[in-house]
């Protein structure tokens, strides 16, 4: 019987540590996409405003990297985030990395912004708190 007690007591904790672990990762990978799109927008506020495309070939190969960074982390967030707002953010990352194809200017900052609030909104709902957990 102590046995078993122990025995369950070592798979709470390692269920626990991983959870933790696990969260920070998600977290950690969320700002860093959070970031590299707030950087991105900042870029293509001051191209909108300034009524040129000076820094659109830079606009585009962040957003490639934020593309191929996304591609690779979204198949591991996946595990832990609710598909439905995976879905949502993805869409709407297809659809900002086509408007800044197209070099559409405003568009892409609308899509950036919906990008972000979506990142900001799965950040909130991972978090750890206890109206999370029910």
């Amino acid at each position: 019987m102590k046995k078993e007690i122990v025995i369950g007591i070592i798979i709470i904790i390692i269920t626990i540590v991983f959870y933790f672990v696990s969260h920070k990762f998600i977290h950690k990978k969320i700002d860093e996409i959070s970031d590299s799109l707030s950087e991105t927008l900042s870029l293509l506020n001051e191209d909108f405003y300034s009524k040129s495309d000076t820094n659109i070939k830079n606009i585009n190969d962040r957003m490639e990297k934020i593309s191929e960074n996304w591609k690779n982390i979204s198949n591991i967030v996946s595990l832990y985030v609710e598909h439905k707002e995976l879905d949502n953010l993805s869409t709407s990352m297809a659809t900002l990395y086509t408007w800044i194809r197209l070099n559409n200017l405003q568009q892409s900052i609308v899509e950036a912004n919906k990008c972000i609030h979506l990142l900001n909104q799965m950040r909130e709902k991972e978090k750890f708190r206890i109206n999370n957990l029910f």
